[in-house]
């Protein structure tokens, strides 16, 4: 893409990330989302959900707590609405980060 001249963009990023959640590949998935400034990209709503996915989908303990510092990024950056786990994860994330 960037050989041809073209530019990720928010839809690219969600779109690589989400492949490597699919493929049990969180260390990579972190690493395509810390390229995003480089790329003169800002995370959405979009993003910071499959973000979120990938971190709590890993099964690694210090991922799922990873994902209490996203939630709360996305919610300091005004992407509250990508919480897409209900209540019951918006309480264990702010329990968690109130400790």
């Amino acid at each position: 893409m960037l050989q041809q001249g073209g530019r990720p963009d928010s839809i690219t990023f969600s779109a690589l990330i989400t492949a490597y959640q699919r493929g049990n590949q969180w260390r990579e998935a972190l690493q395509a989302f810390s390229h995003m400034p480089s790329s003169s990209c800002h995370p959405d709503s979009v993003v910071y959900n499959a973000l979120l996915e990938v971190c709590w989908s890993s099964g690694v303990l210090h991922m799922q707590m990873r994902a209490t510092q996203i939630w709360s990024l996305a919610n300091r950056s005004g992407h509250f609405r990508c919480v897409h786990r209900g209540s019951a994860w918006v309480n264990a994330c702010s329990l968690i980060l109130s400790c």
